[in-house]
């Protein structure tokens, strides 16, 4: 496999390590039996935030 550089990278990684922590929170509130109306927006935010970070790469 050949190693690549993108110049974009850095910034991919990035987002995908905010998304990872993004995710973890949502985990936690259903966790805590949050409201699924909050929850459903917070998965919403973590879709949108995959498919800029999609078109960065």
């Amino acid at each position: 496999m050949s190693e690549r550089n993108h110049p974009n990278s850095k910034a991919v990684i990035d987002r995908l390590s905010r998304i990872s922590d993004h995710v973890d929170s949502i985990k936690q509130m259903v966790e805590d039996d949050r409201d699924c109306s909050e929850i459903l927006i917070q998965i919403s935010a973590v879709m949108s935030a995959l498919s800029n970070t999609g078109k960065v790469i």
